[in-house]
């Protein structure tokens, strides 16, 4: 009964911590773990580095495919639409989130970035308790830019749905 007293007081300290911009500190981690973490440092470096590789492979290509979703179809396809006197504002509605949450993405894939680069420089060898606290933070970070890219993926899935409706109505 005390332990989930204290895992709820943890929590909800967490949570105020966070509200204020605060991050809150990850629970103490095993001395097992900061073992493995020192033993393996550097391996644990070469697959992040591997994951940064390929990150930021993906996430130019995603990225560019989404300013061409936005440039090249929804963009263009507003401004006929208004130069018509037709215009949808659900699809203008759709275009604004869209390019929203595309700047909100790039946003959050360069925090990320920047938030790995910083984890790649600490040396978990000698603070693989610190290192490991860093890596949680990656990985909400990382968290948020794919979540970024489903909202995108449903805002384009949106923006064919819309399309057809408009194109039933003409």
């Amino acid at each position: 009964m005390k332990k989930k007293g204290i895992s709820l007081h943890y929590i909800i300290l967490s949570l105020i911590l966070q509200v204020f911009g605060i991050s809150a500190p990850v629970m103490a981690i095993s001395d097992a773990q900061k073992e493995v973490i020192s033993t393996y440092c550097g391996a644990i470096h070469d697959n992040l580095r591997d994951l940064q590789r390929s990150d930021s492979r993906m996430m130019m290509d995603i990225g560019h495919h989404y300013e061409v979703i936005l440039a090249n179809f929804i963009t263009p396809l507003n401004l006929r639409l208004v130069e018509n006197n037709l215009p949808d504002t659900d699809l203008i509605n759709n275009q604004n989130i869209f390019s929203q949450t595309r700047i909100d993405f790039v946003a959050s894939y360069v925090d990320y970035q920047k938030s790995l680069e910083e984890l790649l420089a600490f040396d978990c060898k000698k603070e693989p308790e610190e290192f490991y606290e860093k890596l949680e933070g990656v990985r909400e970070k990382r968290k948020i830019v794919a979540d970024g890219t489903t909202k995108l993926g449903r805002l384009a899935k949106e923006q064919v749905k819309l399309v057809k409706v408009l194109e039933a109505k003409l």
